[in-house]
């Protein structure tokens, strides 16, 4: 987990503020970053963090298709628990489609 209070987009090298925290908060947005390859993807979760984490986990085994993290996972053989670093981007509330909108934003800024 990256509590550093900073994250940094290795493909624009555009750093911003992050809110930080930990597995069993809820409700956010956050930054998937590959170690290996330095491949960063966003997402947003409106259950517990690990919960999502361990949905990714498996779906790397079972269906790595669904997600652009869990494709590369699968494709290029990376670990989740040593290539994995997941940053807390900040906290969502509303709608789905505020969600949505939100995932957008740090997409677009990164």
């Amino acid at each position: 987990m990256n509590n550093s209070g900073k994250i940094t987009n290795p493909q624009t090298n555009t750093t911003c503020h992050i809110m930080g925290g930990n597995a069993t908060d809820s409700h956010i947005t956050y930054a998937a970053t590959c170690k290996k390859h330095q491949l960063v993807c966003v997402g947003y979760t409106t259950t517990q963090l690990n919960e999502r984490f361990n949905r990714h986990r498996s779906d790397v085994k079972l269906r790595p298709e669904r997600f652009e993290l869990t494709q590369h996972f699968a494709k290029h053989g990376c670990d989740f628990n040593k290539d994995l670093e997941v940053s807390i981007l900040g906290k969502i509330s509303g709608s789905e489609e505020a969600c949505h909108k939100e995932e957008d934003r740090w997409r677009s800024s990164g």
